[in-house]
């Protein structure tokens, strides 16, 4: 029996090394598994951050040349750009439309909407009012013709050309013209 024992301790020895073994092995193998399949992701992540960086790159420039020709455009014609900001009733004019209204310099070229306002002649004041409500209401652009009393006291005749634009579908978010 003794002999029977000593066998049996001895296979079960040799099959625990091999069971360890094996385990290590299956454990290594694991973690080299991981370890590819983690630089491949990484690899592809990079990969795809870098197409979506260069699609940003061309998306950038095509506004960019869009922009410049609109600015073109507009010096070629003697035209100001504003845009009307409706959330805080303000206006962002550019360089020739500043000169236009002979305004001061403001940060960031932004005015009240306010202050213009009080710039369009008394006369022309609702009627103004009323085509922009009209044209925000319709969802449409605007076209409108009036007088302006510049800061030096001249009287100017203006044409305002403005496209809103929505934001969700629903409301007017911005206004932006020549």
């Amino acid at each position: 029996m003794q002999r029977l024992d000593d066998v049996l301790d001895a296979k079960e020895l040799r099959f625990s090394r091999q069971l360890g073994k094996a385990a290590r092995w299956v454990q290594g193998l694991l973690l080299l598994a991981t370890a590819v399949l983690t630089l491949a992701l990484i690899a592809s992540g990079l990969l795809y951050a870098r197409r979506m960086w260069m699609r940003v790159a061309r998306s950038q420039r095509a506004v960019e040349e869009g922009n410049a020709r609109w600015t073109l455009a507009a010096e070629a014609g003697r035209l100001g750009l504003m845009e009307w900001r409706v959330r805080d009733d303000s206006v962002l004019l550019d360089a020739r439309a500043i000169a236009i209204y002979e305004l001061p310099p403001a940060p960031g070229n932004v005015y009240p909407a306010r202050e213009l306002r009080l710039l369009v002649h008394p006369d022309d004041r609702q009627a103004m009012k009323e085509e922009g409500l009209r044209a925000m209401a319709a969802r449409s652009s605007v076209m409108q013709r009036f007088r302006v009393v510049l800061p030096s006291g001249r009287l100017r005749h203006l044409a305002v050309d403005g496209r809103a634009f929505l934001v969700d579908g629903r409301s007017v978010s911005h206004m932006v013209g020549l």
